[in-house]
This record gives C-alpha cells, sequence and structure tokens, in this order.
C-alpha cells in the first residue's frame, strides 16, 4: 500500500516537473513572439514616422516656396511703383537740378 502511493507521489511529481518545463517552453515561445511581433510594430511605426517626416517636409517646402513667390512679387510690385514714380518725378528733379546749376552760375 506505502509503495503505492508513494509511485503516486513520484508520478505527480514527475507529472509537476514535465508541467513545469513545458510552462517554461511555452512562456519562452510567447516571450520570442512577443518580441517578434514588437519588432514588426517598431518597424511599421518608423515607416509611418518617416512618410510623415517626408510629407510634412513636402508641405513645408511648398508653403515656403509659394510664400517665397508672393513676396517677390510684392517686393517686384513695389519695386515698379517705386521706378514709376521715379519716372513720372525724373522731370521735375531735372528742372530742378538745371535751375539750381544755373542759379549758381549766374550767382557767381
Amino acid at each position: 500500500m506505502f509503495d503505492k502511493e508513494l509511485d503516486d507521489v513520484r508520478a505527480a511529481e514527475s507529472r509537476a516537473e514535465e508541467i513545469v518545463q513545458k510552462a517554461g517552453a511555452d512562456a519562452k515561445e510567447q516571450v520570442a513572439a512577443a518580441r517578434t511581433k514588437a519588432e514588426q510594430v517598431i518597424a511599421d511605426a518608423e515607416a509611418r514616422a518617416g512618410t510623415i517626416y517626408d510629407d510634412l517636409i513636402r508641405n513645408g517646402t511648398e508653403q515656403a516656396q509659394k510664400n517665397y513667390e508672393a513676396s517677390m512679387k510684392e517686393a517686384q510690385a513695389k519695386c515698379s511703383a517705386i521706378a514709376e514714380a521715379a519716372d513720372r518725378n525724373s522731370k521735375e528733379a531735372v528742372r530742378l537740378i538745371k535751375e539750381r546749376i544755373v542759379n549758381r552760375k549766374c550767382q557767381s
């Protein structure tokens, strides 16, 4: 009777050891699978981040170009207006300069 109980205990211990080993092996497999999945998630996130970065750079560059072109048009318009005003006033400026030169010569 004692031998039977001892055999049952040994069988239970053996079965418990098998369960512990299987649980350890399962845990290692789960950790490896989780690590693989995590690496894939990281790779996907990095790819999405790269795409977002590229889109932001492209959009920023396009906006900067539009701003540059608008500023250049505005500056060209101002320069044209100044040139036109100078052209309109050039005859008066020449007349004043001639008058001063003539007046200086006459006063000398």
